[in-house]
């Protein structure tokens, strides 16, 4: 995130700090991985899908992106059989041909198996990618592609029947649950997916200006700035809750508003008074509080015209 200080820009790494999700599966970015948030190891990818896709990173509101390729490791070639030789002109037989696994589909496993997603909170969509590996009688378990995906109750979860992308219905509620089925021809595999409210981490304040946008924490004199809320949940999913939070300013010795040198209203738009000062801007939403500190400045003095010679 890049802040503009006095026209000076400071980058700071938030690798660990921020919310890193993955592109969902589409025609555009058919590619999937998943990335870890929240840990020394934030920003982690590791390859699903193949095919391009996008890493996103989220702080303080805003979000960067970047590409990412995920390539296809295919199995290990079958080494040839080396003809045993024999002292005798006999034919060395022909080795038998491993059998394929589309012969030999028993069974289905889906990945994740039973597990929960968070409900839909407003313009939030919560979504959530499955797999399926099959298990042959005579290969090893692979990654199928070739699955029809379908869900038991979509008022709950719908699923895309091709991508295995599951997506939460903006009806569905606490403690609903849907069952995901993978199915290849006869064969399926299934998986319990429960909706579960998600739980709040912490809040995060920040102020921009009301004209370019651009991110700021200093005012001056007469000035005005529109504060920001964003609420940061464990499922890594974020809310914007501007409108929602309590605001209040107050100076770094706890002092109350009469004493702060700018004004704020309940949508977080803070406007800067006559006295230069530090103001701290606080927004609490259930129950946790995000800070920041406000500099408020003299305003620059405007130079006299000097009287023209006629």
């Amino acid at each position: 995130m890049n802040y503009a200080v006095d026209d000076a820009v400071k980058r700071v790494p938030v690798t660990a700090q921020a919310a890193w999700t993955s592109e969902s599966v589409s025609p555009t970015y058919p590619g999937y991985a998943t990335v870890i948030s929240g840990s020394a190891q934030a920003g982690v990818t590791t390859g699903v899908i193949a095919g391009n896709t996008l890493i996103h990173a989220t702080f303080g509101g805003q979000t960067g992106n970047a590409p990412l390729t995920v390539t296809p490791v295919g199995p290990a070639p079958t080494p040839t059989p080396t003809p045993t030789p024999t002292p005798t002109p006999t034919p060395t037989p022909t080795p038998t041909p491993t059998p394929t696994p589309a012969g030999g589909l028993v069974s289905i496993t889906v990945s994740p198996g039973n597990t929960t997603l968070p409900v839909a909170s407003g313009a939030e969509t919560q979504r959530g990618q499955y797999l399926a590996f099959g298990n042959y009688a005579n290969a090893p378990s692979a990654l199928l592609t070739n699955v029809q995906w379908s869900s038991s109750n979509p008022a709950v979860a719908g699923i895309n029947a091709s991508t295995g992308m599951a997506t939460v219905a903006q009806t569905g509620e606490a403690g609903q649950n849907t069952v995901i089925t993978a199915q290849v021809d006869n064969v399926q595999g299934t998986s319990t997916l429960t909706l579960a409210s998600a739980n709040l981490l912490s809040v995060a304040v920040y102020g921009t200006d009301p004209t370019s946008g651009i991110a700021n924490n200093a005012l001056n004199n007469g000035g005005q700035l529109n504060y920001h809320a964003i609420a940061y949940y464990d499922d890594n999913s974020t809310e914007d809750v501007t409108s929602d939070a309590v605001w209040s300013a107050t100076t770094p010795s706890g002092g109350s508003v009469p004493v702060v040198p700018v004004t704020i209203t309940n949508g977080g738009v803070v406007t800067a008074g006559s006295t230069s000062n530090t103001a701290i801007i606080a927004a609490t939403y259930n129950g946790f509080t995000g800070m920041l500190n406000l500099q408020v400045n003299p305003a620059p003095r405007r130079r006299p015209r000097c009287p023209s010679n006629s």
